[in-house]
């Protein structure tokens, strides 16, 4: 028995590193999307490998990129995040939302619902009766993102508005070098006094010639 619990541990391990990058996957629950999952975006599908109550962490300062996907369901819910937001109901897929996030740590987003307000650091595990998340691999520092908003026939579909996060490196500018100030001007030099001494006897000696 140790051997087994040994071996899924290991393989579990083996999952995570294989999609280290500059996103990370925090807690949640693996599971499959059901067959009533159909969002109509073509990118996610039921059975699909999923992980339900997860939340996202950057591992370092990242350029961010949140492209809507689609959506199936009756309430109206809202994506929110620092560059803007996206609408379920009126948001046209394929519009995308770019910010930076200077430092490692959560992704600064929420889902707004009817039913209440799930955001990125604080999302529930699934079977609970609140709004969640589920985060998905999508690719080399990219994930999908898809939310059940607890509606009335509680479906977990996890269906209700679907996008997907891409994250590319980002370096902090460095400010600009300021000018060097200009070069004092060069004092000029003032007559030797012994130079002074001889122009006055060279005068005196002119004067007495006439």
């Amino acid at each position: 028995m140790k051997r087994i619990v040994s071996a899924v541990a290991l393989a579990v391990c083996c999952i995570g590193s294989a999609h280290a990058g500059l996103l990370s996957v925090e807690g949640g629950v693996t599971t499959r999307l059901p067959g009533s999952h159909n969002p109509n975006t073509g990118e996610t599908r039921p059975g699909m490998s999923v992980i339900q109550g997860a939340n996202l962490k950057a591992t370092a300062a990242v350029k961010l990129t949140y492209t809507y996907l689609g959506y199936e369901a009756s309430w109206r819910n809202l994506f929110g995040s620092i560059g803007g937001q996206f609408v379920n109901k009126s948001t046209a897929k394929g519009t995308q939302i770019t910010e930076v996030l200077s430092d490692a740590g959560w992704l600064n987003f929420n889902f707004r619902t009817p039913k209440g307000t799930v955001k990125n650091g604080s999302n529930n595990s699934a079977g609970s009766f609140k709004p969640s998340f589920f985060v998905a691999y999508a690719g080399q520092n990219s994930y999908y993102i898809g939310l059940n908003d607890d509606g009335g026939s509680i479906d977990r579909d996890y269906d209700d508005m679907i996008l997907k996060v891409t994250a590319i490196a980002y370096n902090t500018p460095k400010p600009p070098k300021p000018p060097k100030p200009p070069k004092p001007p060069k004092p000029v030099p003032a007559p030797a006094p012994i130079v002074l001494l001889g122009l006055g006897l060279l005068g005196l000696t002119l004067r007495k010639k006439k």
